[in-house]
């Protein structure tokens, strides 16, 4: 639900990829600090908590590679693309914590990949090349992936998910606080916002809350399985991409 509502800020109301990046990062901030206080959640620094924000990070950085993508992509499209992130997360997840997949598995990983991989095929002048989008979405990807294997690595050394989770969200918030160290572009970015129409904000969101849940689900979803296995069932998420798609498009 959230890539055609992204798409369509990036494309509309958003002139700069950056702003809409430091936005999704600065959305999770509050949301963190406030899962501490609700949930007694003590403030601890050891190697799990290191890596398992750092994971956040890896979460919130790679915005600024898909909204780059959906630039010059739909955002169906650039879903297709985002299917090479459970070749990244296979490779990572065998390389770190020797996960592998069943002969079947790996069969459909494949078919999803090469519907991926199709998307970014181009033709011009009767030459084939990948699309510009495919590029950053491969930056993402690779990112994404790291993220979620990080996260199901060092979820364990936490007592529950909902710790685990709230450390994470709060690497994710991390990266908005980068933006500080540059103040014009700080001031270009809250000038964008501003300049927001209510329907934008009641939009943009909307999209995060959407995205913010699925990230929820889908690393929950880490703790219960293999971590590559769970990034091949979500192959199935260009569909509803391309189904709320069409939704919007209507209003």
């Amino acid at each position: 639900m959230s890539n055609p509502i992204d798409a369509g800020m990036r494309r509309s109301f958003v002139e700069k990829e950056e702003d809409l990046a430091w936005f999704f990062a600065f959305f999770h901030l509050p949301l963190a600090i406030l899962a501490f206080i609700i949930f007694d959640i003590q403030f601890v620094f050891n190697l799990n908590t290191l890596f398992i924000v750092i994971g956040g990070m890896l979460w919130t950085i790679p915005s600024y590679f898909y909204f780059k993508s959906v630039e010059f992509e739909s955002p169906s499209t650039v879903a297709l693309l985002a299917q090479m992130i459970p070749l990244c997360t296979l490779i990572i997840a065998y390389l770190f914590i020797g996960e592998a997949l069943s002969n079947i598995q790996l069969l459909a990983f494949f078919m999803i990949l090469a519907g991926g991989i199709l998307a970014a095929v181009k033709i011009k002048k009767n030459v084939f090349h990948f699309s510009k989008a495919f590029w950053f979405m491969l930056i993402a990807c690779m990112m994404w992936a790291a993220s979620d294997v990080s996260f199901k690595q060092f979820e364990l050394g936490f007592n529950g998910f909902v710790p685990a989770f709230t450390y994470y969200l709060l690497g994710s918030g991390i990266p908005a606080l980068f933006l500080l160290l540059h103040p014009k572009k700080f001031k270009t970015a809250m000038t964008c916002f501003k300049k927001l129409p209510g329907n934008a904000w009641g939009a943009l969101l909307l999209g995060r809350s959407a995205s913010l849940g699925g990230s929820l689900s889908l690393t929950y979803a880490l703790t219960l399985g293999k971590a590559s296995l769970t990034l091949v069932i979500v192959g199935i998420q260009p569909i509803f991409a391309l189904l709320f798609g069409y939704i919007l498009s209507i209003f």
